[in-house]
């Protein structure tokens, strides 16, 4: 069985993608049963340091063993 899952993060100030188009992704992998975990990096625009600080990557990598069972 492949599996197919969605760690993401979005800027609710991002100029590039809304924000409402991340939320019907994120919608849409529910819907389904997927694995996925979205969160909304308040005051960010498309990219910075809120994306790849210290705990974001704790936490995706938190995430993606779980989800692969590393």
């Amino acid at each position: 069985r492949q599996m197919c899952i969605r760690d993401s993060s979005h800027g609710d100030q991002d100029p590039q993608m809304p924000i409402n188009q991340a939320h019907e992704l994120h919608g849409v992998y529910k819907t389904h049963g997927l694995p996925v975990h979205f969160e909304v990096k308040h005051g960010s625009a498309h990219g910075g340091p809120a994306f790849n600080d210290t705990a974001e990557l704790v936490r995706i990598d938190a995430f993606l063993v779980d989800q692969l069972g590393l």
